[in-house]
């Protein structure tokens, strides 16, 4: 079976890229013409209306899992009613609890937003759910590309649909303020749902999309899986949308847009190191159906380039956070830069559990991935609330970014055990990194205190890159394994390595 592993682990790092730079470019548009509340009010609308993806069932993540074992067994037949029992399944759930969350969902919102028109929230939570109706039918055909090995074409689709919103965007909002915004969504979810649906149908031969056929087993089976991958949904949304909605009661819609320009620049920017990992998961699951010991060696490539790379990235994002504010804000912003520092950090650690985290869903392996989403999420809802009721808002950014980092060693912990891997030998090569990498920072940092005046915003960040570039690269040259650190890292991420299906 051909995996496609040097396409798609490229495709996905380019995927990053392009929807991390259409967001930046998205984002400080509308703060530069709406102002940073309205990117908070639109961050509060779009968290109100992600609680109701509960109807996916866990069908959406799951599909591309089962796809790609039932390809491995040569089962083309099952794979398509696998994607015709979830579009089915996933578009009627999904649309009845739309319909019966609206009106609790205006309510919240008119509750977090006092201040906001009554009538601009309904049309945005409509738009919003549209969206999100549209979008999860879409994102079942690009599951389903990732099933048949074909990620790279669910990146292609992917970025175009983004480059169209942002466009849109740009042409409507100056027309029609906040409300532009969820236009310019709800078309790049068509967009995505009907270049996928020509793809799958492509790739698939014979299925439809018309006159979808049920099968009752197999959604059975689908749900006897996805129920997992759900539980673990349920527990994500109980986590980022209750930060920003306690976020926004305790300190202001203001707080909440600065809280989500972070949290979508951190995200992006660590997904770089990420994306090849989840791309790996089709590929985990096609060789982990005759045990996890087939996984064991792209596991422990995939940990080593996460280790690496993932340093070094959070290391120059964390220097050049006052360059980030001054070009994406407008002004530097020290509730921004205090938010994505502990973000950069919590994240970035949460990054080195990552290779484990997909491998353990692609084995079926779910029960500290469960466990740590949980403690994740009553230990972000007690700090959180103490933060908000004694603190300041950087208490409960903090606050928040503990209980991201304790829950996913949690899972880490537990999937290596399970499965007769040491975490201290997963995780070697990161001390060795962290003085050099908090060097960098320091010294980056001290450069844009005293340079920023006479270099100015671009020299500045020139010169910053420069210095953490000189000190990482003396950080690596010293590593006492850097010819194989360099060489796992350059097959890892070309994908020259041989892979067979078994």
């Amino acid at each position: 079976m051909k995996f496609n592993i040097r396409l798609n682990s490229s495709l996905s790092v380019a995927e990053t890229i392009v929807n991390g730079l259409s967001l930046f470019a998205l984002y400080a548009f509308v703060n530069r013409t709406l102002g940073v509340a309205s990117v908070g009010i639109w961050a509060l609308v779009l968290a109100t209306g992600s609680l109701t993806r509960i109807a996916d069932m866990g069908l959406g993540q799951g599909l591309q899992r089962k796809i790609a074992v039932a390809l491995a067994g040569g089962d083309r037949g099952q794979a398509i009613n696998y994607v015709e029992t979830a579009v089915m399944a996933v578009g009627l759930f999904y649309a009845v609890l739309l319909a019966a969350a609206f009106y609790p969902a205006l309510w919240v919102l008119n509750s977090t937003l006092p201040t906001v028109d009554g009538g601009t929230l309904i049309q945005l939570l409509l738009l919003a759910f549209a969206s999100f109706w549209i979008s999860q039918i879409a994102w079942l055909a690009l599951f389903g590309l990732c099933g048949t090995h074909h990620v790279y074409l669910k990146c292609i689709i992917s970025m175009a649909s983004n480059v169209a919103n942002v466009v849109m965007a740009f042409v409507l909002v100056p027309k029609m303020g906040i409300l532009g915004l969820g236009v310019a969504q709800c078309a790049q979810a068509v967009l995505a749902l009907l270049i996928g649906a020509v793809a799958l149908g492509h790739v698939l031969p014979g299925l439809r999309w018309i006159r979808l056929r049920w099968s009752p087993g197999t959604f059975r089976e689908l749900v006897s899986y996805g129920w997992k991958l759900q539980m673990v949904s349920l527990l994500v949304l109980g986590y980022e949308p209750v930060t920003k909605f306690l976020l926004g009661r305790f300190f202001g819609a203001e707080m909440v847009g600065l809280y989500e320009l972070a949290t979508r620049m951190v995200q992006q920017v660590r997904a770089l190191i990420g994306a090849p990992n989840n791309a790996l998961l089709p590929t985990f699951a096609a060789l982990g159906n005759a045990g996890p010991q087939g996984c064991t060696p792209i596991l422990r490539q995939a940990q080593m380039v996460t280790n690496f790379l993932g340093t070094a990235v959070a290391v120059v994002l964390l220097g050049l956070l006052p360059v980030i504010s001054e070009i994406w804000i407008g002004r530097l912003d020290m509730n921004f830069v205090v938010f994505a520092g502990l973000l950069t950090v919590g994240w970035f650690t949460g990054l080195y559990t990552a290779p484990l985290y997909y491998f353990g869903m692609a084995i079926d392996q779910f029960r500290w991935i469960l466990t740590g989403h949980a403690l994740m999420v009553v230990l972000n809802v007690a700090l959180c609330v103490l933060a908000g009721l004694e603190g300041d808002a950087r208490s409960l950014v903090l606050a928040t970014n503990v209980a991201m980092v304790i829950g996913s060693m949690t899972w880490m912990i537990g999937i290596a055990s399970g499965n007769s891997l040491q975490v201290r030998n997963l995780l070697a090569d990161i001390p060795r990194f962290a003085l050099s990498g908090l060097l960098a920072t320091a010294a980056a940092l001290a450069l844009y205190a005293s340079g920023r005046a006479t270099l100015g915003l671009w020299g500045v960040g020139i010169a910053q890159l420069g210095v953490m570039a000189v000190i990482l690269a003396a950080a690596v040259w010293m590593h006492p394994h850097r010819h194989t650190l360099f060489e796992t890292a350059s097959t890892y991420l070309s994908g020259r390595r041989k892979v067979t299906a078994v």
